[in-house]
């Protein structure tokens, strides 16, 4: 947890680089950490069905 006011983040502009990097690096980990679980694999296999499965199956209807 991140204990800075507005003006001590005012007054030093780095800091606010460095919260806001280590808050997107926090939000990759945690998307990662789901996309590696059952569910998370299940709902890209689905997304990944929709969107290239369509594009499949054109494919192969047109090459009939």
């Amino acid at each position: 947890m991140v204990d800075f006011t507005d003006d001590e983040l005012d007054n030093n502009p780095n800091q606010s680089d460095l919260i806001e990097q280590a808050a997107e690096m926090l939000y990759g980990l945690i998307h990662a950490r789901y996309i590696m679980t059952n569910r998370g694999i299940a709902q890209m296999v689905c997304t990944w069905l929709s969107v290239c499965g369509a594009k499949l199956f054109f494919v192969i209807y047109l090459e009939l």
